[in-house]
């Protein structure tokens, strides 16, 4: 990997596991949107950018190099060889034709804040309408960050602020019942301020059962939050498109912890790797509907 620095861009060659779709379709994100040309520009870390693949340079636009050291490196995880994990995951046959159809996809270094309001707001919605919510709740009680290409940007809201609304005001951005489990968390984080920022020093286990203390945070959310933010990767979070894939690939049925169990069994420590794949492979291919099968 080779990196270029420039005034207002930050150029990256010879990085051969990164597609942005693969990166931002994958589920484990909500506040990138592709563009006309097929970039993606998103909002993380109270910055906006925009990512590009071009002839196989990686043009990161709208940043510096004092930000990219210090913010995008790590969000992007580009110190870890995912082609080694690609190979060790296609160790089993089985799969390998996951790990090539979501070959360039990485796990992103989210705030753990965000990612757990996201999640919360996750349980029983798509992708689309997820983002849709993310996105109002931050244009609402966010900061203006800056307008990019003709389009306003705001932060995601701190849990201060979000703490300090009314649960009414909370359920004006479609979240519904889950009004009251982000106003909840909120309260609890406000009034525990090292708590959610401590958890990744934590062992897996013990990091999910604190978790699971919030009203609305179950096994699939703990688990996605400690995926997403917190670098457990051992985590494997299982929904719907696990539950199919697991069945369609390996014969595993279940309740979702047994389906979880087993599949950290298979793939011990690349447990949260093993998960990204096989859910961008089972949801970009429709594994599991009637006329679909692998």
């Amino acid at each position: 990997m080779k990196i270029y620095y420039h005034e207002d861009r930050v150029l990256i060659t010879e990085l051969f596991d990164f597609i942005p779709k693969h990166v931002f379709e994958c589920g484990q994100c909500f506040r990138w949107e592709e563009q006309l040309d097929g970039s993606y520009t998103g909002v993380a870390h109270n910055r906006v950018i925009n990512v590009a693949l071009n002839d196989n340079t990686l043009i990161i636009s709208n940043t510096n190099r004092a930000d990219f050291e210090k913010i995008w490196f790590e969000y992007f995880d580009l110190g870890r060889d995912y082609s080694e994990i690609r190979q060790r995951l296609a160790r089993d046959k089985r799969m390998e034709p996951v790990v090539d159809y979501g070959k360039g996809l990485r796990i992103l270094k989210q705030d753990e804040w965000e990612c757990l309001i996201s999640f919360i707001i996750s349980t029983n919605k798509n992708i689309e309408h997820i983002k849709k919510i993310v996105n109002e709740i931050s244009n609402k009680f966010g900061d203006y960050i800056t307008n990019y290409q003709g389009k306003d940007y705001y932060s995601f809201p701190e849990y201060f602020t979000i703490a300090s609304l009314k649960i009414s005001d909370i359920r004006d951005c479609m979240v519904g019942y889950r009004d009251k489990y982000i106003h909840g968390a909120a309260e609890y984080i406000n009034a525990n301020r090292e708590w959610l920022y401590s958890l990744k020093y934590l062992e897996y286990e013990e990091a999910s059962n604190e978790l699971k203390k919030l009203d609305g945070v179950g096994d699939k959310v703990s688990h996605c939050v400690m995926l997403f933010s917190m670098a457990h990767f051992k985590s494997f979070p299982v929904d719907i498109w696990i539950q199919r894939i697991m069945r369609a690939l390996f014969s595993i049925s279940g309740n979702n912890n047994e389906i979880k169990r087993l599949a950290e069994q298979q793939f011990g420590d690349y447990s949260g790797f093993a998960q990204q794949y096989l859910f961008y492979y089972a949801k970009e291919n429709n594994i599991g509907s009637k006329n679909r099968k692998i």
